[in-house]
């Protein structure tokens, strides 16, 4: 173990620790990377904080490129920022890097640019991303009376922080992403629009998914499917669908293509609940009646970085 020193990783260092981890897009460098710009391109800013050192470069490659295959585009590059405590572990540095790379290697994202260093006012490992891709195709217009389902595990994400970030295996963590999904999912007839389940939870969601699609939303929790482990945390928390859901995801579909639609979300292994039809054009989100609005804290929000870490 070596204790890594205040600013930039020199260039050996960085070699050993970071670079030979990740896949390095062919055009980096020593200043930037360059790629060929055709047509529009998407992209996605993210960060990942108070995690383990696994997890959280797990979670620095998939926030960002998530954030683009919801915008119907396939993610293709990231620029990647490790901001350090001083002094931090370097063995805990590589295995940021190499989790992240085995990410992005098996989503065939290259990395084009970059920086790493340790920092006087860094307390916890900061990694921070910005994924570019290119979109297959625009969000479709929605119409009143389109179903709105909820795909993938709802509030396994904060079952998982509530019970103290335990290591899980890969397959598992997995789950907890939304990229798979997005991308077997958004070239299908009759999907409109797609939305992640993460920071704010449902709550939050439906209300960034109604301005976007410029209807209202009227949902209803009692479709949804839900763990025991997940009953019983709404059960005990005051504000339950604002809590953080990352794994789950929010798609607009025509309901004339939703059987077909649910049989594909099916062969992925996950399930689609129905959670609400749009409703007549406006802004507006409601979750059982009660009007969603703003951006409310719940308790495990306060539990990111405040384990103590291996």
């Amino acid at each position: 173990m070596v204790r890594l020193e205040l600013g930039k990783l020199a260039d050996e260092r960085l070699e050993e620790l970071v670079l030979s981890h990740l896949p390095l897009g062919s055009r980096r460098g020593p200043h930037g990377g360059r790629i060929e710009a055709w047509g529009s391109m998407v992209l996605s800013h993210d960060v990942a904080v108070g995690l383990p050192p696994q997890q959280l470069g797990f979670f620095g490659f998939h926030y960002a490129a998530a954030d683009v295959a919801s915008c119907f585009a396939v993610p293709l590059h990231l620029v990647l920022g490790i901001y350090l405590p001083v002094g931090y572990d370097s063995e805990k540095l590589t295995l940021i890097a190499r989790w992240l790379g085995r990410e992005a290697k098996r989503w065939k994202v290259d990395v084009l640019a970059g920086h790493t260093g340790c920092y006087v006012g860094v307390r916890r490992p900061i990694v921070s991303t910005t994924c570019i891709g290119q979109p297959y195709r625009e969000p479709s217009p929605c119409a009143e009376g389109d179903a709105v389902f909820v795909v993938g595990p709802l509030l396994d994400e904060s079952l998982w922080i509530n019970n103290g970030l335990s290591r899980l295996p890969l397959a598992q963590l997995r789950r907890l992403s939304p990229l798979r999904a997005c991308l077997a999912l958004g070239r299908l007839q009759g999907v409109k629009y797609m939305h992640d389940v993460a920071e704010g939870g449902l709550a939050r969601s439906l209300i960034e998914t109604s301005k976007a699609v410029g209807h209202v939303v009227r949902a209803e929790s009692r479709g949804l499917a839900l763990t025991e482990g997940a009953k019983k945390l709404i059960g005990e928390e005051e504000n339950p669908w604002w809590l953080p859901s990352f794994g789950a995801e929010i798609f607009v579909v025509d309901p004339s293509e939703a059987s077909r639609i649910r049989t594909s979300v099916r062969r992925l292994g996950l399930v689609a609940s129905t959670l609400a039809e749009l409703g007549g054009p406006g802004v507006g989100a409601t979750m059982d009646g009660r009007k969603l609005e703003g951006l409310q804290r719940t308790s495990v929000d306060a539990l990111y970085g405040s384990k103590t870490l291996p």
